[in-house]
């Protein structure tokens, strides 16, 4: 009977680790979105860009491109509809003006940035030192916050113009 009475506890300590890992999970996706739309609304596209569909592509995470789907999907940003889409390959991403790069696709990055520069693409990453392979805007996590940091540089570039709160919201601007 005391056996069973651990294994008991056991399962139920475990099941609730997991449920706290999964809302953690869950929590992350819905800030990482959020800072998405945040982007959207806080950079300067070239005025080639501000015609049609704003278009967002998730390379790689599937659980945040619902989340953001399901969230933002058909709102509009300076007259233009936010629209998203899902890929699972660099050679699928078209012409986007964020791409999302979950840290599985990360280390071709530096392969494909003068591309997406080409493209007028704003890189969000979510793996360190990427804003050195062509990232312009990179996720980090201190004292378990979800965090971000701005290339400039990067942005520069493509060319766009990073708003001055999300400037002096970042963690580091290099």
């Amino acid at each position: 009977m005391k056996r069973i009475i651990q294994i008991a506890i056991f399962i139920l300590f475990s099941t609730g680790v997991a449920w706290g890992q999964g809302a953690a999970g869950g929590a992350n996706l819905k800030l990482k979105s959020m800072f998405v739309y945040n982007f959207i609304k806080n950079v300067e596209w070239p005025s080639s860009q501000k015609s049609g569909d704003f278009n967002v592509t998730v390379l790689g995470d599937k659980d945040l491109y619902q989340m953001m789907n399901s969230t933002y999907a058909g709102k509009e940003i300076n007259g233009q509809k936010i629209v998203f889409s899902y890929v699972d390959a660099y050679s699928e991403v078209g012409t986007a003006h964020i791409l999302y790069i979950a840290p599985k696709f990360s280390s071709d990055l530096a392969k494909y940035s003068q591309k997406l520069r080409k493209n007028k693409t704003l890189v969000v990453s979510d793996k360190g030192g990427l804003l050195y392979d062509g990232s312009v805007i990179n996720f980090v996590v201190s004292n378990n916050k979800l965090l971000f940091e701005i290339s400039k540089s990067n942005a520069e570039l493509v060319p766009l113009t990073i708003g001055p709160s999300l400037l002096k919201m970042a963690t580091t601007v290099i």
